[in-house]
C-alpha cells in the first residue's frame, strides 16, 4: 500500500469554461456533463455549481450523488435503480434509468416520473436486449400513463476498436430510428 501525504489536486476552472465552450463551439447538440463519482473525485457539489449554467444535463451514478448535484438541470441517473423505496421522494428533476421490464415494474405503481432507457449494444453489463426494446417501448406507452419516456441511450463499450464502435453506433441508430420525432434525447455515452 502507498500512503500519499500532502496530496492534492487542483483544478482551473478556466480550463473547465473553455472546455465546454469548445465543445459547444463545435456542436448544436445538448451538452450532459457527467459528474458521477464525485465528479470523478473533484467535488459534486462545487463542479456541478460550476457548470450549472453551461450544460444541459448532469449524469450521475446513484440516487444519493442526485441529490448533491447543485442545479435545477435534469439529473440522469446512469445506474438502473431496482430499489424504489424513496420514490416519491424523486425531485422533478431527476431521470431515472431502466434497463429490463423487472426495473420498469418496480417504478410502475409510484407516481409520475420521467425514464430514460438504456439499451445494450455491446458493452453487456446491462442494458434492454435490442430484441426487447420494442416490445417495452409499447408496454411503457400503453400501460403506465404515469411514466414518460425522456429519452433512449447506450454506452459505447472501447472506442479505440473504430469498427466495434461504429458497429455499435450504427445499431443503436438503427433500434432507434422510429423514435427520433417522438422521444426527445436519443444518444450515446463513452
Amino acid at each position: 500500500m502507498i500512503l500519499l501525504k500532502d496530496f492534492w489536486c487542483e483544478i482551473n476552472l478556466d480550463k473547465l469554461d473553455y472546455n465546454v465552450k469548445l465543445i459547444k463551439k463545435n456542436t448544436c447538440k445538448k451538452i450532459i456533463a457527467v459528474v458521477k463519482g464525485n465528479a470523478y473525485g473533484l467535488g459534486i457539489e462545487e463542479i456541478t455549481r460550476f457548470l450549472s449554467d453551461k450544460v444541459d444535463t448532469f449524469a450521475v451514478s446513484t440516487m444519493e450523488e442526485a441529490l448533491k448535484v447543485q442545479s435545477n438541470k435534469d439529473i440522469l441517473i446512469l445506474t438502473p435503480l431496482y430499489n424504489f423505496k424513496n420514490i416519491n421522494e424523486i425531485v422533478k428533476n431527476i431521470i431515472i434509468t431502466i434497463d429490463s421490464e423487472e426495473c420498469l415494474h418496480n417504478i410502475s405503481n409510484h407516481t409520475k416520473c420521467r425514464i430514460q432507457i438504456y439499451v445494450n449494444t455491446g458493452m453487456n453489463r446491462f442494458g434492454v436486449d435490442p430484441n426487447k426494446f420494442y416490445d417495452l417501448i409499447q408496454e411503457i406507452k400503453s400501460q403506465y400513463k404515469n411514466i414518460t419516456i425522456d429519452g433512449i441511450y447506450t454506452h459505447l463499450h472501447n472506442v479505440k476498436d473504430i469498427k466495434y464502435t461504429l458497429k455499435q453506433i450504427n445499431h443503436f441508430k438503427s433500434i432507434t430510428l422510429p423514435f427520433i420525432n417522438d422521444i426527445p434525447n436519443i444518444h450515446c455515452l463513452n
